[in-house]
């Protein structure tokens, strides 16, 4: 079986630099993907570089950029379905909140339901979701990730929203809640 030398190699990447590819690993997988298949013309007698040709035709100029864009589109799919809800979550909770808030100031029935609702929504659902959003993004950028600094700030967030319904619907353990969740901040 033919082997590529360092010399090849080192060419073959230099080719895959020049498609423009962003995608570390798509750039990995592309080039032993060329090397085998080069490898194989290699083995039915071709030379290196007429073998080259006949892999490069194959694959039209726009076609690596479309292969990297599918790629990345798969990879991000579920984290942009997690930050859209996120967002949609980010409006119905406090809507919900105000909404029963405004009911509670009149009076008027409904809003416990709305301001519990919206209260479990925010701590319940919204905060963890905000802070695994965070630490996505925050590994994207190349920088370290403090995990207990966001566990800690979610339960904190937790605790304190808890605290503040309770204190809202004037039930027992509001004061716990919030001086617990104040001394977590400090």
């Amino acid at each position: 079986m033919a082997e590529l030398t360092d010399k090849e190699l080192a060419f073959l990447s230099k080719e895959i630099d020049k498609q423009g590819l962003t995608y570390t690993q798509l750039q990995k997988e592309l080039l032993d993907h060329l090397c085998c298949d080069i490898e194989a013309r290699m083995d039915e007698g071709i030379e290196f570089l007429k073998a080259f040709e006949e892999v490069r035709k194959r694959l039209e100029n726009d076609r690596i950029q479309k292969i990297q864009e599918e790629t990345l589109l798969l990879i991000n799919q579920k984290y942009r379905m997690m930050k859209k809800f996120m967002y949609i979550l980010g409006t119905i909770a406090p809507t919900l909140l105000i909404v029963g808030a405004v009911l509670k100031m009149n009076h008027w029935p409904g809003a416990s339901v709305l301001i519990t609702l919206g209260t479990f929504l925010l701590a319940a659902i919204y905060l963890p979701v905000f802070a695994m959003v965070s630490i996505r993004d925050t590994r994207k950028k190349g920088k370290k990730v403090n995990k207990p600094l966001y566990i800690i700030g979610v339960i904190t967030g937790f605790i304190f929203l808890t605290g503040i319904l309770f204190k809202i619907m004037h039930w027992p353990g509001a004061g716990v809640a919030l001086l617990v969740s104040e001394l977590l901040l400090v």
